[in-house]
């Protein structure tokens, strides 16, 4: 691999320690790393409900017999794949 088909850096080495750490030419390119990887990559969401939200939010989780969280990803989910099937359903009218 050349150095010219590297991407550049986005900013100046800090130190001489970063400067060898950032050249390529110092990198063990032969030796593979194993690694492994837990759970499929997403996101977790911080989400604030005033405690009346929330009651009513655990009394819906309740009746669909789950907890709040797995309520609000099972709604979310289906709100999603419904949103897609509507977008499907244009995209076969308006090609056909």
């Amino acid at each position: 691999m050349t150095t010219t088909s590297l991407r550049q850096t986005t900013q100046e080495p800090l130190d001489d320690e970063e400067r060898e750490l950032m050249n390529p030419d110092n990198w063990d390119w032969d030796t593979a790393v194993d690694v492994q990887i837990i759970g499929t990559p997403g996101a977790v969401l911080r989400v604030h409900f005033t405690r009346d939200e929330f009651l009513a939010l655990a009394g819906l989780a309740r009746e669909a017999g789950v907890g709040p969280v797995a309520f609000i990803q099972q709604t979310m989910l289906a709100q999603i794949a419904a949103q897609q099937k509507t977008k499907d359903a244009r995209s076969h009218t308006t090609s056909a």
